[in-house]
């Protein structure tokens, strides 16, 4: 089993790339870096006046403020997984001149925008933490255990992230692709709408998405203060870890078509 090449880079140049990438994305706006704070608001209003006010949704043992919180917790995982698979098809096809150096490490070019994604997931999380805090008038210890869920959420979005930005190199059609998988993915993941809704025959079918496990434990630890699903998070570290070793196994058996291509 071939193992992948993140420990060999160079993090100061993938740090240094993550960075600008942050600084590109708000580039030439009036509030710039402000859109971190607003853009998550703006989209968590829109998404409670549709669920809570239009369509009625509701989570059982949350009062409506509790299920902002709720909501928030679910947009937060999922902007972080939309930021990376819109952000990596063209991660190595936008940078042709990095491609043709033969002693760049094109794989800087893919944490870069992971990391890029993961200092958004959080600014979100600790505005989570906050609204935790206001409503709820404490903070809850089982925060200390997100990083362990970072360690599944990381895998994942690297092993999709890289095949992503390998494809992404010779099929243009990926970055159109995106757009209605991500659509898919947002109603097939309890974001917007809590797991009881789901008819108990489909519910399994939820359960093999990924996400949903995340999604389900992130809440579990930051808004309801209980422990997580430890079954859950094995089976999601052990699916991460193939996905990474799958994306890094395409990324190696493709690069040396990159420069050709570009």
């Amino acid at each position: 089993m071939r193992t992948t090449a993140v420990p060999q880079l160079p993090w100061r140049l993938t740090f240094d790339l993550a960075r600008r990438e942050v600084e590109r994305r708000y580039r030439g706006s009036l509030l710039g870096l402000g859109w971190v704070v607003l853009g998550p608001f703006l989209l968590l209003g829109i998404y409670t006046f549709v669920y809570s006010f239009v369509l009625g949704v509701k989570v059982p043992g949350q009062d409506r403020v509790g299920f902002v919180v709720w909501l928030y917790a679910g947009l937060t995982m999922f902007a972080f997984f939309s930021d990376v698979l819109t952000a990596m098809p063209p991660a190595i096809r936008n940078n042709p001149s990095y491609v043709k150096k033969l002693i760049f490490p094109l794989e800087a070019l893919i944490w870069a925008r992971l990391l890029a994604a993961l200092f958004f997931f959080a600014v979100n999380t600790s505005l989570l933490v906050l609204f935790v805090l206001v409503t709820q008038r404490a903070v809850h210890v089982t925060l200390l255990l997100v990083p362990v869920l970072l360690v599944p959420i990381v895998l994942l979005a690297a092993g999709i992230g890289t095949a992503l930005a390998s494809l992404g190199v010779f099929v243009r059609d990926v970055d159109e692709l995106i757009r209605p998988g991500l659509r898919v993915l947002f109603y097939a993941t309890p974001i917007a709408y809590p797991e009881s809704l789901v008819p108990a025959g489909v519910r399994g079918l939820l359960r093999l998405n990924p996400l949903t496990g995340l999604v389900e434990n992130y809440r579990r630890l930051v808004v309801f203060g209980t422990s997580p699903e430890w079954t859950t998070l094995a089976s999601l570290v052990i699916c991460a870890a193939l996905l990474l070793w799958a994306g890094d196994a395409i990324f190696h058996k493709l690069r040396p078509g990159f420069a050709d291509v570009i």
